[in-house]
């Protein structure tokens, strides 16, 4: 899965892209950039947030 991947699934499971973006640790400007196609050039540590977020459960935070 690339980014844009776990992004959006991330987006479906927490309900926005603000709530995804804060439940990683990242901006939901990065997550919209994802989601978009507009960011393609990602780091792996950022690719280990967005899946360490779909491990989540909605009411617990994920730490980077």
């Amino acid at each position: 899965m690339n980014a844009q991947e776990l992004s959006i699934k991330l987006v479906e499971k927490f309900g926005s892209q603000r709530k995804a973006a804060n439940e990683c640790g990242l901006s939901q400007a990065a997550i919209s950039g994802f989601i978009s196609g507009k960011i393609t050039d990602v780091k792996t540590s950022t690719i280990e947030k967005l899946k360490k977020g779909l491990k989540q459960k909605a009411e617990q935070k994920c730490t980077p």
